[in-house]
């Protein structure tokens, strides 16, 4: 299952809810980029991996 990713902002501080896989390669990127650019508006992140099935060393990086 790809990867997706839900934005939900509680206050001061945006929840990234994640499902599926997060792997080495275009999921592991987008993954990173998206959070860089939500890092660029909050410093306050909170990442769910509850729904994440798998994530391979190239995910973890990311």
């Amino acid at each position: 299952m790809a990867l997706k990713v839900q934005t939900q902002i509680a206050g001061d501080v945006c929840i990234l809810h994640c499902s599926g896989r997060i792997v080495f390669g275009d999921e592991g990127a987008a993954f990173r980029e998206r959070g860089r650019n939500i890092l660029a508006g909050t410093p306050k992140v909170v990442v769910d991996l509850n729904e994440v099935d798998y994530i391979d060393s190239g995910g973890l990086v990311s």
